[in-house]
């Protein structure tokens, strides 16, 4: 019974996905406005309607230079994203997709764990001219 429980959990772990960290310098944020997509946004278009008054999220877009190559990484969060200070941070790599890191909040200093989505790469200015 040990020797089947032991095989079991060595075969679910060969199944998950190795950890792709690496160093994400966060050059610059843009601030998006964008309509709110949370839960309670949603429930209100299903309860009052198309009269409902909207809500709008402030959301930060980010420029960063992970390995090398500088990438565009978009909030993907319904409820929007809160800006990190420009530095460096681990970030994983998931699916080679997405990104996720943390970085504190200033001020309060609270942790914040957030998804941002690749959305494709930026342009040295050395390329553009």
């Amino acid at each position: 019974m040990k020797l089947t429980t032991l095989s079991m959990l060595l075969l679910f772990c060969s199944f998950a996905w190795a950890k792709d960290t690496k160093p994400v310098q966060v050059i610059a944020a843009h601030a998006v406005t964008r309509e709110d997509a949370g839960v309670k946004s949603q429930l209100d278009a299903v309860f009052i309607g198309a009269g409902r008054p909207r809500t709008t999220v402030d959301s930060f877009n980010l420029d960063t230079k992970i390995d090398g190559e500088n990438v565009f990484l978009a909030c993907d969060v319904p409820t929007g994203c809160p800006a990190p200070a420009p530095g460096k941070y681990e970030g994983e790599i998931v699916r080679g997709k997405y990104v996720r890191f943390t970085y504190e909040l200033p001020v309060t200093h609270k942790k914040t764990r957030l998804w941002y989505h690749i959305a494709g790469t930026l342009k040295d200015e050395k390329e553009t001219h």
